[in-house]
């Protein structure tokens, strides 16, 4: 091992380059001798150098295994998160923890429509009503004599009487066929004059309307007919024709002649 000499290099002398290496090997020994002290703290952070330029492309390295791919995150029908990967496996199920309610929305537009669902099963009967009030139904109505009518209620109430209106004349009908002759009558008497006693005659309708009608059943007693006489029997008129002898029954304007046989 080199000794150092400390006389070397001598001062105002030739430098000579075999004693000063001589020294500086010494000196690089001595300071190897010494053992490494602690680490002493870090540096500050140098200022990054230029990007070197790339390197050539190494060789191409030996097949890897197989990797794995998230195909699928389903829900599990219990509003949990179930992962499935691309070998089959799946992960799970995790409760995904949701965030604050956000603002909602615009409303969107409406979708088509959806095919119809299946019937659902019934609903158990719900629980029975409070009774309700006694209905009120209309239980009859009548004429009240005058020809209007009486409506009453099945609570023993009515309203009205009402007069009902009538609809408009119809059309007079066609001509009915002759009735029958009548049964000859018993004879009857003649007043003073000469002439039939209303109350002791029977007319009957030769029109051919089959209308029948006792005179004595709608004048009273001892009223008499003369000459060219018109009497009103309940809208029915009498009228006696003195030229031909006979009696015409007027009705709504129809006339029929009559038969007067004595009581």
């Amino acid at each position: 091992m080199p000794v150092f000499d400390p006389t070397q290099p001598v001062e105002v002398a030739a430098l000579l380059a075999a004693p000063v290496r001589n020294n500086f090997n010494a000196l690089k020994a001595l300071i190897d001798a010494v053992p490494p002290g602690p680490v002493g703290p870090p540096g500050p952070q140098g200022v990054p150098g230029n990007n070197g330029n790339d390197g050539p492309p190494g060789p191409q390295g030996p097949q890897g295994n197989d990797g794995r791919a998230v195909v699928g995150v389903s829900d599990d029908g219990m509003g949990r998160g179930v992962v499935q990967m691309s070998d089959g496996t799946t992960y799970g199920p995790f409760t995904i923890a949701s965030g604050p309610q956000g603002m909602t929305g615009n409303q969107g537009d409406q979708g088509p429509q959806g095919v119809p669902g299946n019937n659902g099963s019934d609903g158990a009967p719900g629980p029975q009503g409070p009774q309700g009030n006694d209905g009120v139904s209309v239980s009859n109505v009548y004429d009240d004599g005058t020809g209007r009518a009486v409506i009453q209620l099945s609570n023993g109430s009515s309203f009205g009487p009402f007069t009902i209106a009538s609809g408009p004349q119809g059309m007079p009908g066609n001509q009915g066929d002759q009735g029958p002759q009548g049964p000859q009558g018993p004879g009857g008497d003649r007043d003073p004059d000469g002439n039939f006693r209303a109350d002791q005659f029977i007319a009957t309708g030769t029109g051919g309307t089959g209308f029948y009608c006792q005179a004595h059943s709608l004048i009273d007693s001892g009223l008499t007919i003369g000459n060219g006489c018109d009497i009103n029997l309940n809208g029915c008129l009498l009228r006696f024709d003195p030229a031909s002898q006979t009696l015409k029954l007027i009705i709504g304007g129809v006339s029929f002649t009559v038969n007067m046989t004595q009581d």
